[in-house]
């Protein structure tokens, strides 16, 4: 994420947070992590280290989030990074 004063669209989120999914995964030790408990973790980290409200991940951008990566992974794609 950059540190700009404007909001990043919702899609450059999730593709960025399906990055951080991706290495969240291979970090982890247990092989079978559920999807929904790497995005929750991926989703406190990120909200940890923002200092502006506005740019927090809420609940509505954590679930499209979940959405899509769940459907890109059923669909064996990978999620890529989105420009505007």
């Amino acid at each position: 994420m950059t540190a700009e004063k404007i909001s990043p669209s919702p899609l450059t989120i999730v593709a960025e947070l399906g990055n951080a999914i991706d290495l969240e995964r291979k970090m982890s030790a247990k092989k079978h992590t559920p999807l929904k408990d790497v995005l929750g973790r991926v989703c406190s980290q990120f909200n940890h280290m923002v200092t502006a409200r506005k740019h927090k991940i809420d609940s509505g951008v954590k679930a499209m989030a979940y959405n899509l990566t769940l459907k890109c992974l059923r669909n064996g794609k990978v999620l890529q990074q989105v420009s505007i």
